[in-house]
């Protein structure tokens, strides 16, 4: 049974509204695997305006296993890891590559 609100949207009654007590969850981080991190890492900024983290620019001594992104108005980041074994998926075919997870 529902009554009108101020809105003019029907509520229930009894039904507790914590939509401003309890935060929606959000995604901080995507990890994206592939088989040359560098290359699909450098694309990305001039595609999102991302920045690079500390750490993870071109031009290390050591290139790093894990190459990092950060969106600086919300801080959400874009990372990529290196994956030896990467098998580019194939839509067609669910069964013959694995789906790649991701980190949040």
């Amino acid at each position: 049974m529902g009554v009108p609100s101020e809105g003019g949207a029907d509520r229930r009654v009894g039904a507790a509204d914590f939509s401003s007590v309890v935060p929606r969850p959000r995604t901080r981080r995507m990890m994206l695997d592939a088989a040359d991190h560098r290359r699909l890492a450098e694309f990305c900024p001039r595609l999102l305006g991302a920045q690079y983290e500390p750490g993870s620019e071109p031009g290390q001594e050591v290139e790093p296993r894990f190459i990092d992104l950060v969106e600086p108005a919300t801080g959400a980041r874009l990372g990529f890891q290196v994956s030896e074994n990467y098998q580019r998926p194939d839509w067609t075919d669910h069964h013959r590559v694995p789906t790649q997870g991701t980190s949040i």
